[in-house]
C-alpha cells in the first residue's frame, strides 16, 4: 500500500521564517496485525521568497530546490528567468531585482490548492527588457482555467508588469499523460506561430487567429533535433 502526504513546512532560524513544500512518500505492508515499512521518499523545495535573496559570487541562491528547473537568459545576458518550486521569476543585471511572474502559491500559505504540483512551467524565450514567453502544461489550480488541465502560453511585460494569456488548449486527460505527450518542440515565433509537438505531431497554430496546421506526423525524438533556443 502507498501512502502519499503533501504538506508546508515552517523553519524558524533567528528571526528569518522559510518555508517549503514537502512530499513524502510511505510503501507499507500490514500483515497479523502489524505494519512494515517498506520504502520512505522525502522530497523537499523551498518557497522562493524574492524579499530575501541571496546573490554570491554572481550567483542566485535559491536554497534546496528541485534538479530540473527550467532557466534561460537573454541573447544578451541581461535578464534571466528562472523557475524555483514551480513559480516563473525574473533576474534583472542592470538593477538586480527578481521579480515573481506567475505561480498557484499565493500569500496565503493556508490555500491548499498550492499544494498540487501537477503542473510545469517551460520558458520559451527571454527578452532583454526582462519581459518572457511561457508556458504552463499539466493542471491549473487556480485562475480562469481552475480545475482544467492543458496547455497555456502565456505573455509577461517587463514594462506593464503584466501576464496575458495568448491561448489555452485544454486537454482532456490527466498530466502526467499530457506532459509525456507534449514533445521537445515547444516555440513561438515573431509571428506569433506557436510551433509544439503532441503525440508524435507537430502543429502549428496561429495564437491570434487560434487556426491549426498539421505540419508533421510520425515525429519520433530520434527523427528530428532542436536547438538550445528551440527555434530550429
Amino acid at each position: 500500500m502507498g501512502i502519499t502526504a503533501t504538506y508546508i513546512l515552517r523553519v524558524t532560524e533567528g528571526e528569518n521564517l522559510t518555508y517549503y513544500n514537502m512530499k513524502e512518500y510511505y510503501r507499507v505492508r500490514k500483515t497479523d496485525g502489524k505494519m512494515y515499512l517498506l520504502d520512505f521518499e522525502r522530497h523537499m523545495e523551498q518557497i522562493y521568497d524574492v524579499n530575501n535573496v541571496e546573490i554570491r559570487d554572481n550567483s542566485l541562491l535559491l536554497g534546496i530546490t528541485g534538479e530540473s528547473n527550467d532557466c534561460k537568459l537573454s541573447d544578451a545576458g541581461s535578464s534571466l528567468a528562472f523557475v524555483a518550486n514551480g513559480e516563473l521569476f525574473t533576474y534583472s543585471a542592470n538593477s538586480g531585482r527578481i521579480s515573481k511572474v506567475f505561480g498557484f502559491v499565493s500569500s496565503d500559505l493556508g490555500d491548499l490548492r498550492a499544494l498540487n504540483d501537477d503542473h510545469e512551467i517551460k520558458i520559451i524565450n527571454v527578452e532583454e527588457s526582462g519581459s518572457v514567453n511561457f508556458a504552463v502544461i499539466g493542471y491549473q489550480n487556480s485562475g480562469q482555467h481552475e480545475g482544467e488541465t492543458g496547455i497555456g502560453l502565456y505573455n509577461y511585460s517587463a514594462q506593464t508588469r503584466q501576464v496575458t494569456e495568448e491561448i489555452f488548449i485544454k486537454m482532456d486527460m490527466p498530466y502526467q499523460i499530457t506532459k509525456e505527450m507534449v514533445g521537445k518542440i515547444l516555440y513561438v515565433n515573431n509571428h506569433s506561430e506557436l510551433y509544439i509537438t503532441y503525440n508524435k505531431i507537430l502543429y502549428k497554430i496561429d495564437v491570434k487567429s487560434k487556426k491549426v496546421e498539421t505540419v508533421a506526423k510520425d515525429l519520433t525524438e530520434d527523427l528530428y533535433s532542436v536547438s538550445e533556443d528551440g527555434s530550429t
